[in-house]
């Protein structure tokens, strides 16, 4: 259904309808059928089913340590994920009838959304519905609703149990070995529907054992690779064909892993399908979505400006990625004076030693949750259904994927999405392809291609920076990815420990790397697998 059928007069209607029902909902909008569901939240037959998927029975957030799951207020839709759905939503959270816009100030705005709004909202740019009034309220779990943290270790297996896992510990070595495919088990999970039809992944097996490489003086085998870079499952994909595919420690090829840093390149990728879709636009300012924030710190902090980490915000590596375990529900709250949740610290965070867009590249993992709030806003769903709807099951997933959140609803973009190996490999596949999947586009090729122009902006502040490499002096960190030769097409999604998909154009070769290294910033273990891997590839080449 295309943008332009919201002008029709029964779509209208129908689109001002359902904003009465959400202003005003009371028992008449109820059913017999749907009793507990208001009738904007109902499955609703519609033509047109957005890539595949799947229906679900029922969109839900999961708190296993409450045992029970927390159903959202919306139900399964007649066909999930259908287009025209997706379209009817977003047009009426900017529809024009019967919206309440907030300004920047907070004071609610009557009247027409177009009007300028002071600080935060650009003249003659339709306002953007706060959904983290009506529809965060609908959609997300309320903190009553959210069971504590102190009886996670009961909702654990026999296994986990066995292996000492605990709430507490799960997070760290040895116990992350199991914890990380069992996330759903250790903190609170969304899930992410996968699609109903999924893309095979064809096989050409090849024997990999002759493959050697040195690092440091010494001699390794890609088996000697894996095992000393606790690796839990490992697969390689040339030309779309799988060559070998490995699991260790138990992993099953239907578990779904901790991705960790990963997730901010998925992140990125869904980004630059709205900007496609002429959703938002790099260059807009992140005040624009979020008015809220205008007047803090993130006044003058451009959509560019989180996708590549060059945002001014006070932020010290060595200790706020620590931090924000703690703030994002990873740990159980070890450390005093930090913010209550990620909400709370976007919005208190006070202003770093550059301005916005200045200075070297600076690693901040929150930058990433102020991108998805930003890709909430313009996609007008909530982030994970958002991510489901335009990647996940676009990409031919086969399975359901999972996003952690935080204690207030939060979802956590910058490292909690968990997901198979296989899928992670069609992910990455997408981007081999240039965005391109069984001849769908998925994200715009062009989104795909500028993160390989190499940007001498972009250089010189990786360079400037800690995570600087002389012997890699083109690389830069772009989009959401850790890009270390544009020119020749190789860049790379990575998290700690050990998290990696690898894109490497010039062998036409995908790498997914699952691991828990004992230590989460091992650079040790990083240096061998990026050595080993790298060299992998050029041997496939």
């Amino acid at each position: 259904m295309g943008g332009s059928q919201v002008g029709n007069p029964s779509v209208r209607e129908a689109l001002r309808g359902r904003l009465e029902a959400v202003e005003s909902p009371n028992e008449e909008h109820r059913d017999a059928t749907h009793p507990h569901l208001l009738p904007h939240h109902r499955p609703r037959p519609l033509d047109g089913v957005l890539r595949g998927a799947r229906p679900r029975e029922a969109s839900c957030l999961t708190d296993p340590r409450g045992g029970d799951e927390l159903l959202l207020r919306r139900s399964r839709r007649a066909a999930a994920g259908a287009r025209a759905d997706l379209q009817l939503r977003r047009a009426r959270v900017r529809a024009r009838d019967g919206l309440r816009a907030h300004c920047a100030d907070g004071r609610e705005h009557d009247g027409d959304p177009r009007e300028p709004r002071g600080t935060g909202h650009r003249a003659g740019t339709p306002a953007v519905l706060d959904h983290r009034g009506w529809l965060a309220a609908l959609l997300r779990p309320r903190p009553g609703q959210l069971p504590g943290r102190a009886d996670r270790a009961q909702l654990i297996d026999a296994e986990g149990r066995a292996r000492g896992v605990t709430g507490a510990n799960w997070i760290d070595a040895p116990y992350n070995r199991w914890a990380f495919r069992h996330i759903s088990q250790v903190t609170r999970v969304q899930r992410i529907a996968g699609s109903e039809t999924p893309v095979g992944l064809a096989r050409t097996e090849r024997d990999l054992g002759g493959f050697s490489f040195t690092h440091g003086g010494e001699a390794h085998s890609l088996d000697s690779l894996l095992a000393a870079t606790f690796t839990d499952a490992l697969i390689v994909v040339q030309d779309g064909a799988v060559l070998t595919e490995r699991y260790f420690d138990g992993m099953l090829e239907d578990d779904r892993h901790l991705l960790m840093s990963v997730s901010k390149s998925l992140t990125g990728i869904l980004c630059g399908v709205l900007v496609g879709q002429g959703l938002l636009a790099p260059t807009d300012p992140v005040t624009d979505y979020l008015p809220e924030l205008a007047g803090s710190t993130w006044d003058g902090c451009l959509v560019q400006h989180l996708l590549d980490m060059r945002v001014g915000i006070a932020w010290d590596y060595d200790v706020d990625e620590y931090r924000i375990l703690d703030v994002s529900d990873y740990r159980t709250h070890e450390l005093d004076d930090i913010p209550s949740d990620t909400e709370t610290w976007i919005r208190t965070i006070g202003r770093g030693s550059y301005d916005h867009g200045e200075g070297p590249f600076r690693y901040a993992s929150l930058v990433t949750d102020v991108l998805a709030w930003v890709l909430e806003r313009a996609g007008g769903l909530p982030f994970a259904e958002l991510f489901s709807h335009e990647v996940w099951s676009a990409i031919g997933s086969e399975n359901d994927a999972e996003l952690m959140f935080d204690a207030s609803g939060f979802p956590l973009a910058e490292g909690g999405f968990c997901a198979t190996l296989r899928d992670c490999a069609r992910f990455g596949l997408m981007c081999l392809e240039d965005g391109s999947v069984a001849g769908r586009q998925v994200v715009p090729a062009d989104w795909l291609g500028r993160m390989l122009v190499p940007d001498a902006e972009l250089v010189a502040a990786y360079a400037a920076s800690a995570a600087g490499d002389p012997a890699a002096p083109d690389s830069m960190y772009h989009d959401g990815w850790w890009v270390h030769q544009p020119a020749r097409g190789v860049y790379a999604a990575s998290g700690m420990n050990g998290q990696l998909i690898l894109v490497h154009r010039p062998s036409r070769v995908v790498i997914v790397k699952l691991s828990t290294y004992p230590g989460s910033l091992d650079s040790e273990l990083f240096d061998l697998d990026h050595v080993g891997l790298m060299a992998l590839c050029d041997h496939l080449a």
